[in-house]
């Protein structure tokens, strides 16, 4: 039998947006075009290359998958500078923030369990030096499909 000390049942997958772009499976806007078409580089596992925005901050991701997800948390690492970040975990959910995150850190934000979405928002705020925003890598934590 399983020890009752532990929870059973509770998985976690990094969802491979990279993969989904690929196939069509995912739409993700940004609101810097030179941004949008390194996009998939975020989301590749690997903190190089580093992408940055043309002098546009907060940086704004709007991701869309074609089908619903039920997510468990965003992890993200910046680099050049300390960053505010926000998640949107659906259309008109709570905004989360993780405040000051030093560069080159892993941060997450995790919202409260709630309905599957088909949207998620997030908004990175460079807080120092200028308005080149620099993302090494963003993860997405779902529960997996039943």
């Amino acid at each position: 039998g399983a020890d009752p000390g532990c929870e059973v049942g509770i998985v976690d997958l990094d969802l491979d947006l990279a993969a989904m772009l690929a196939a069509g499976d995912v739409e993700i806007q940004v609101n810097d075009p030179t941004f949008a078409p390194q996009v998939g580089a975020l989301f590749d596992g690997a903190q190089e290359p580093l992408i940055r925005t043309n002098n546009v901050n907060p940086l704004v991701l709007e991701i869309a998958p074609r089908s619903p997800i039920r997510l468990r948390s965003v992890r993200a690492m910046f680099a050049a500078s300390r960053y505010d970040w926000v998640l949107e975990a659906a259309p008109g959910a709570p905004r989360l923030l993780a405040p000051e995150v030093p560069e080159w850190e892993w941060s997450s934000i995790e919202p409260p369990e709630g309905e599957p979405t088909s949207r998620v928002r997030l908004e990175i705020l460079r807080l120092e030096r200028d308005d080149y925003v620099h993302v090494s890598e963003l993860e997405l934590w779902v529960d997996p499909e039943p």
